[in-house]
C-alpha cells in the first residue's frame, strides 16, 4: 500500500479509484471480518479480545499485539495514523495461553471422536432419523446399514418402560449394546425426530445412505488381550490403551489395576482406590468411555473425591460435552457416580 502510493507521488501520477486519487489517500479495503475484529479491539470486551488474540490465523489481532507489547508493527501503526484508537489494557499471557491450549485439546479429542465406534453409532442413526417416521423403519433403515437384529434396549424408569438404546450383532457375531445418553441423545429426542417426519407431506429425496458402521477401523488393529476382554466385557470398544493393565471380575465386580492404579466397577458406582497424580490425566479418558460404556448419562455423574481427582473428570467431561453438542432433553432419571475412597 505504502510502496504503491509512493511510486505515485515518486512519478507524478494520479491514480482515481471511486472518485479519491490514490496518489494522496489510499483507502484500505477490509473484509467484514477484519472490520468487526477492529470493532472489538477498539470497544470490545476483554472476552472478546482474549478470543481474538488466541486465534493465530488473525493477522489483526497479532498485529495488536505486537503493538500493545512494544514491538513496531506497521499495519497498526497505519491504523493508528487513520484514527484507529485500540483499547489499553494489560494483557494476561497465560489467559491467551489457556485459550490456546483448549482449543487444541478440543480439536485433537474431535478427531479422535471420529474415528470411534460411537461416532459412527451416532452419524448411522442420524441419518436414519432423517428419513424414518416411526420406530418399525428406524429398525429397517438400521439393519440396511449393518446392524443385524436390530432390537429397541428398554428399561424400567419410575413406573414406566422406556427405550434407552439399542441392541444388534455386529460382523463378529457379538451382541452389541448401544445407550441413547452415550451418543447425547434421548428417547424424547428420538419421538420428536419421527414425530416430525411423520408430519411432513414432502418426500424426501431418495438418497443412499451410508454406513458409518462399515466403514469403521479400529484405532489399533492389533489391539492388546486386556483391550479384547474389555471390549467384550463392556460391549465397547476404548481407544484407551490397556496394555500394561490387568482386568478381572471378583465377587460380580470388574476390577482394572496397573502398577500404579486401581479401578474397581461396582455397578451403579465406578470406584478408583489407588492411583497417582501423575495418571489422573489419562486415566480419566478411561473412566469416562467406562460410564459411557454403561449407559450413563454424562450430564448426570455425580464425582466425589479430591479436588484434583474431581477436576481431572470435569474437564475430560468438558471435552466429551464439546466434541457432542447436540442438548440432552430427557435422561435416564438415575444418579450414577464415579468415586475415589483412595484419599
Amino acid at each position: 500500500m505504502k510502496d504503491f502510493q509512493k511510486r505515485l507521488n515518486t512519478l507524478g501520477l494520479d491514480f482515481e479509484l471511486d472518485g479519491i486519487n490514490l496518489k494522496d489517500t489510499f483507502p484500505l479495503f477490509l473484509s467484514p471480518s477484519q472490520i468487526e475484529t477492529l470493532e472489538i479491539l477498539h470497544q470490545g470486551s476483554e472476552d472478546q479480545i482474549y478470543t481474538l488474540l488466541s486465534d493465530r490465523d488473525n493477522k489483526l489481532a497479532r498485529a495488536f499485539f505486537e503493538h500493545h507489547s512494544g514491538f513496531k508493527n506497521l499495519v497498526m501503526q497505519e491504523l493508528i495514523e487513520r484514527g484507529f484508537s485500540p483499547l489499553k489494557f494489560v494483557i494476561d499471557i497465560e489467559r491467551i495461553n489457556a485459550i490456546i491450549v483448549h482449543k487444541d485439546e478440543s480439536t485433537k479429542t474431535k478427531a479422535s471422536y471420529e474415528k470411534t465406534l460411537s461416532f459412527c453409532y451416532k452419524s448411522d442413526l442420524m441419518q436414519v432419523l432423517e428419513r424414518a417416521k416411526n420406530e418399525k423403519e428406524v429398525q429397517l433403515m438400521m439393519q440396511s446399514l449393518g446392524y443385524k437384529d436390530f432390537a429397541y434396549k428398554q428399561k424400567t424408569i419410575g413406573s414406566k418402560r422406556s427405550k434407552v438404546g439399542f441392541s444388534f450383532i455386529n460382523k463378529h457375531n457379538r451382541s452389541m449394546t448401544v445407550y441413547y445418553a452415550s451418543l447425547q441423545l434421548s428417547a424424547s429426542d428420538i419421538r420428536a425426530k419421527l414425530l416430525k417426519n411423520s408430519k411432513n407431506t414432502l418426500q424426501i429425496a431418495n438418497k443412499t445412505m451410508h454406513s458409518f458402521l462399515d466403514d469403521y477401523v479400529p484405532l489399533n488393529v492389533k489391539k492388546s488381550i486386556q483391550n479384547t476382554i474389555f471390549e467384550k466385557i463392556y460391549a465397547f470398544d476404548t481407544s484407551f490403551d490397556l496394555t500394561y493393565w490387568y482386568i478381572k471380575e471378583i465377587n460380580g465386580q470388574i476390577v482394572l489395576q496397573n502398577k500404579s492404579t486401581q479401578i474397581s466397577d461396582e455397578g451403579n458406582t465406578i470406584v478408583v482406590k489407588r492411583y497417582t497424580s501423575n495418571d489422573l490425566s489419562s486415566n480419566a479418558r478411561l473412566l469416562v468411555d467406562m460410564a459411557i460404556a454403561k449407559g450413563w448419562d454424562l450430564e448426570k455423574i455425580l464425582i466425589t473425591g479430591s479436588q484434583e481427582f474431581i477436576a481431572s473428570i470435569e474437564h475430560e467431561l468438558l471435552l466429551r460435552k464439546d466434541n457432542n453438542n447436540e442438548n440432552n432433553k430427557e435422561s435416564i432419571q438415575e444418579m450414577l457416580a464415579i468415586n475415589n475412597i483412595g484419599m
